[in-house]
């Protein structure tokens, strides 16, 4: 068996248990899928601004962590000229592939890369998040994004899509694809037994996207039908206004009682919460493929989310999950489950089945490192 040299290029921390992103939880989650695999050798390269020289940390006997850092602080230009060490990674560890996590403007640092043995895993659609982003200097920042998403990234020949959606929307004919959900954490699925309680999870940044405030609306219509639900929120605010709405709201309902802001924490704080839960609740407005919602399948936990994007691809409503439109519906599927105890628990097996077939990462890095081999046999070919 032949040991194919695999360069991933994307987000990830120093510290690979401090997520605060999809694509870099996707990544780490990709780490432990890989650990071990005889027949791969991985390497994870990042660009970051937290450096000021590169780094390279041997993982396990099959991965090492690169990172290096940013040549110049403004972005398109640091695109262009810091190519170098990217280069001298693939001549020297003679990559087989370099596979790109995300489909931003970082795939301009592969302009003089020939693009017979790159692929691109898209995860954020830039287009459908434009229209809900604040402030000049990000719209010009997401514009830039949308024309990389829509002109550069179809010139790719391989893809992994996430999702169905994301298929549907993609405007190139690439030479092969393949479609793969997102890997979760293995840490997630253990201590997944049923738990029944009034605690709902709330995971992800705090922004008018992701729609908080309609969790709190519902929140204040249970507890005035005598029904409390506590909720732990985590992440972070990613804009003042919307923080002093929210605030605001949360004391002149009185609901500071049942609401706990626990900030980005860790993978296994993360999972310590959600042992004492049942819920997770994503009320966005807009969604390509949430991890925060595997995660929490792959725990038995009970997921009430927006029928945005490719979220209806995730479970099946009613059966593993609950589809959700605003705030009343928030409050009539809690109340449903509230008063159905075997519903509850039938949601929960349900849920734990789907985050095994589809979202362990060793399936996911197994049918990757499948991918992997179509696209070196096609680039042979």
């Amino acid at each position: 068996m032949s040991t194919k040299n695999i360069l991933i290029l994307g987000d990830l921390p120093l510290d690979i248990n401090d997520i605060k992103g999809g694509v870099e939880s996707v990544i780490r989650n990709l780490i432990d899928g890989f650990d071990g695999m005889p027949d791969i050798q991985l390497y994870i390269m990042t660009y970051s601004r937290d450096i000021n020289e590169s780094k390279i940390l041997k993982y396990s006997a099959n991965i090492e962590l690169i990172y290096v850092p940013y040549r110049v602080n403004i972005d398109i230009i640091d695109y262009f000229i810091n190519t170098g060490y990217l280069k001298q990674v693939v001549a020297k560890k003679q990559i087989d592939i370099i596979h790109v996590q995300g489909a931003t403007p970082h795939l301009l640092r592969l302009l003089r890369q020939k693009r017979d043995n790159i692929i691109v895993t898209q995860h954020g659609i830039m287009l459908h998040e434009y229209q809900h982003v604040k402030g000049m200097a990000r719209k010009l920042k997401f514009l830039f994004k949308i024309f990389i998403e829509n002109c550069y990234f179809p010139l790719f020949r391989h893809v992994i899509f996430i999702s169905n959606y994301n298929q549907k929307l993609y405007k190139g004919d690439p030479s092969t694809q393949i479609t793969l959900c997102n890997p979760v954490n293995e840490i997630f699925f253990s201590d997944n037994e049923f738990v029944c309680s009034q605690s709902i999870m709330y995971v992800g940044a705090i922004n008018v996207r992701k729609n908080l405030m309609g969790i709190l609306e519902a929140l204040q219509v249970l507890k005035s039908r005598e029904l409390y639900f506590n909720l732990n929120v985590v992440g972070g605010f990613q804009d003042a206004k919307y923080k002093s709405i929210v605030m605001t709201y949360i004391e002149e309902n009185e609901l500071t009682d049942q609401v706990t802001f626990h900030g980005w924490l860790k993978q296994n704080a993360i999972h310590k919460l959600y042992k004492k839960s049942s819920y997770l609740i994503l009320n966005s407005y807009q969604e390509t493929l949430p991890v925060s919602i595997s995660e929490a399948m792959s725990m038995g936990k009970i997921v009430l989310a927006s029928d945005v994007g490719a979220i209806s691809e995730m479970f099946e409503p009613n059966e593993s999950g609950f589809l959700i439109s605003d705030s009343d519906s928030i409050v009539k599927t809690l109340m449903r489950l509230h008063n159905d105890l075997q519903l509850q628990q039938k949601i929960s097996r349900n849920a734990i089945k789907v985050a095994e077939d589809y979202y362990h990462p060793l399936k996911v890095a197994n049918l990757t490192g499948l991918y992997y081999n179509q696209v070196i046999n096609y680039k042979g070919s």
